[in-house]
């Protein structure tokens, strides 16, 4: 008796420790704010399906800069994989990324990844980066 209770013992703790390095903590640094004043929202996706439904986004912060350069957001611990970053820069407190009437924004906005289309916005695939234990920062500039 005393060895099955050792073994189921064992084998919680390993699952436990195993679980524990399955997930990494996370930060996104937003740059290019150029001392505006504002509040920054940020969506991050972690699939195609959910990319750019604000619903859908695994992590939401709101996040208020005054006068910065850029700022880093703590996104919390998530599991390696592959996110994509949505963020904006609301300077007018509306709650909405303003656009002109081509639809084309008049505040700062960003997407993490390195791919920049020039007339649309990128997709999951083109905004992805990778986390892994030791990437754990996700960069956007805002343009």
């Amino acid at each position: 008796m005393y060895k099955i209770f050792l073994t189921f013992l064992t084998t919680i703790m390993l699952t436990a420790n195993v679980s524990q390095r399955s997930i990494v903590p996370v930060q996104a640094v937003i740059d290019h704010i150029e001392n505006k004043k504002g509040k920054i929202y940020l969506g991050v996706y972690s699939s195609s399906e959910d990319y750019m439904d604000t619903e859908k986004a695994i992590v939401k912060k709101i996040v208020s800069v005054e006068k910065q350069q850029s700022v880093t957001i703590d996104l919390g611990d998530l599991p390696p994989g592959k996110y994509a970053v949505v963020v904006f820069l609301d300077t007018n407190n509306n709650g909405v990324l303003d656009t002109n009437v081509f639809g084309i924004p008049k505040e700062k906005y960003g997407f993490s990844g390195t791919i920049k289309p020039m007339f649309r916005a990128p997709n999951f695939e083109e905004a992805a980066v990778s986390i892994s234990e030791t990437k754990k920062t996700i960069a956007v500039r805002l343009n």
